[in-house]
C-alpha cells in the first residue's frame, strides 16, 4: 500500500525493560491473545458497553436506545530484541506488570527527536513541599528559556514539540511513552519502533536540554529499598508526615467521576484520595499493618462521569 493511500494511526508506544525477556513476565494474566506476522494483539475477554450514568437524570424519557462503549488492547512486538508495546483505549495501560515499563522513555526520545526551540506544551512537578504539578502550553512554538523552567525545582514529566525526523510524524509527546502520529499500516510499525529505539538511545539531547537530566528517578536498587523501608514505616504512623496521595499526572477535570482503591463497581466513589482512607480501605478488607506490596498491587481508580468506565488506574505507590 503507497504511503498516501494508508491512514494516520495515534500511537502510543511503550519500551520494555530489557530484564522482561518473555510475554509473560511482561504482561498480566488473563488476556486474550491473537497472533499475526508482526506481533500479538492481547485484550480483555470482557463486555465493556453499557448504559450512559446520566440517562438515569431522565426517568420518564426512553433513552434505552443509548450505551457507552469502551474496548481496550495491546499490541506487543520485538524489534532488534527489545521488546514493544503500543496501548489502545484506556484500560490496557494496566495490562503490564509492575515495573516493567522503561521510563522516561518517550520524554527522552522526544527531546531527541525535536527542533530545539519548537516546545509546544510542558508539564513538570514541583519538588516543594505540596508536589504541585503544573502544565505550561504556548500559543506558539518555542524553547524552553521561555517557559521559565526551575532546572533545580522542577521536574520535567512530558514534553510536546515539532517532530524533525519525519518516520516519526510531525508532532512528539514524551513522557513514559512515546505518542506520536503517523501514516501506516500494520507493516509499518517495526521501521517505526526501529526508529524510536535509535532517537531514545541517543545522547544528543544533553546539547539542548541537558537539564532534564538534573532531577530524575532514582535507579540504585540499594537505595530504593532503603528509602521503601523508610516509606512503609512513615505510612504506618497513626499520622504520617509529609506524605500524601496525589494523581500522578495532570488530570482532565471534564469528564472525572470520583474515584475508588478497587475496580469494584458496589464500592462508594471518592471525591478525592487520601493516606487516612486508604489504610482504612485495607483494614476493611482486613490488613492492620501497610507493606510495600500493598503499595505496589493496589491501584487508584478513577472512572468516567458519563458511564463509570475505568478511565485511568495508578498503582497506590505511584501516588505517593
Amino acid at each position: 500500500m503507497s504511503s498516501s493511500t494508508k491512514k494516520t494511526h495515534a500511537l502510543a508506544i511503550y519500551l520494555i525493560k530489557e530484564f522482561a525477556q518473555s510475554e509473560q513476565e511482561i504482561l498480566k494474566g488473563g488476556l486474550e491473545s491473537r497472533i499475526t506476522d508482526v506481533g500479538t494483539f492481547y485484550s480483555q475477554n470482557a463486555s465493556f458497553t453499557k448504559p450512559p450514568v446520566w440517562k438515569n437524570l431522565f426517568p420518564n424519557l426512553d433513552l434505552n436506545h443509548l450505551f457507552s462503549a469502551s474496548a481496550s488492547g495491546l499490541f506487543l512486538m520485538t524489534v532488534e530484541n527489545r521488546f514493544f508495546a503500543l496501548t489502545f483505549g484506556p484500560a490496557s495501560r494496566h495490562f503490564f506488570r509492575n515495573g516493567v515499563i522503561e521510563e522516561r522513555f518517550g520524554l527522552i526520545t522526544t527531546l531527541n527527536s525535536i527542533h530545539p526551540n519548537s516546545l509546544k506544551s510542558v508539564d513538570t512537578k514541583t519538588l516543594e513541599s505540596e508536589g504541585i504539578q503544573t502544565r505550561i502550553q504556548s500559543a506558539r512554538p518555542v524553547t524552553t528559556d521561555e517557559f521559565g523552567l526551575d532546572v533545580e525545582k522542577d521536574l520535567v514529566r512530558c514534553v510536546v514539540g515539532e517532530s524533525k525526523i519525519d518516520a516519526l510524524g510531525k508532532i512528539l509527546y514524551g513522557k513514559d511513552y512515546l505518542r506520536v502520529s503517523v501514516k501506516c499500516d500494520l507493516t509499518d510499525l517495526k521501521e517505526i519502533m526501529k526508529t524510536a529505539l535509535e532517537q531514545y538511545q541517543k545522547p544528543d539531547y544533553k546539547v539542548e536540554f541537558g537539564w532534564i537530566d538534573n532531577l530524575k528517578e532514582i535507579q540504585d536498587g540499594k537505595k530504593i529499598l532503603e528509602l521503601n523501608e523508610k516509606l512503609v514505616k512513615e505510612i504506618n504512623e497513626a499520622s504520617p508526615e509529609k506524605l500524601w496521595l496525589t494523581i500522578p499526572e495532570i488530570l482532565d477535570w471534564t469528564d472525572h467521576g470520583g474515584f475508588r482503591y478497587s475496580n469494584n463497581k458496589k464500592e462508594a466513589i471518592m471525591d478525592d484520595i487520601h493516606i487516612s482512607s486508604f489504610k482504612e480501605w485495607l483494614k476493611n478488607s482486613g490488613k492492620t499493618v501497610v507493606e510495600l506490596n500493598d503499595l505496589e498491587d493496589n491501584s487508584i481508580f478513577r472512572f468516567s462521569t458519563s458511564n463509570q468506565f475505568t478511565k485511568d488506574a495508578w498503582r497506590i505507590y505511584e501516588c505517593i
